[in-house]
């Protein structure tokens, strides 16, 4: 069973070994512009994450990331929906996702399922 939940501090060893092995991708977990850090665990084994920044009105998600293993299983989409309610009990109307990181696969699943539109380097959700 799939829990989401706020990131601890503990989590982030596991989160930096896991992240970078799958996309070679060090993360700054000390970076005061994320306003917090939301995880999914299955059975208590961290499987997904995503910080979030408020920049310029906006919420930011520098990263997206599930392990490999639970990929086209809802859990993106689970995790997307928690910040889009972020996003609306801040009254932000904008969320935007980084694609540097991401495969060309996963931007057009992203696109499709999380309808969001694909603006240079970047996916834009307007609500």
């Amino acid at each position: 069973m799939f829990k989401l939940r706020q990131v601890k501090k503990t989590d982030l060893p596991f989160l930096d070994s896991l992240i970078e092995k799958e996309q070679a991708m060090p993360v700054n977990w000390n970076d005061n512009s994320f306003i917090q850090t939301i995880v999914i665990e299955d059975q208590g084994e961290l499987v997904a994450c995503s910080p979030i920044q408020f920049v310029a009105n906006e919420l930011f998600l520098p990263f997206f990331f599930v392990h490999q293993v639970y990929l086209r299983k809802g859990i993106a989409q689970h995790m997307f929906e928690k910040v889009k309610k972020i996003a609306k009990a801040n009254q932000i109307k904008n969320i935007t996702m980084a694609t540097g990181h991401l495969k060309e696969e996963t931007i057009y699943y992203y696109k499709e399922r999380l309808v969001m539109e694909l603006e240079g380097d970047l996916l834009v959700l307007q609500l």
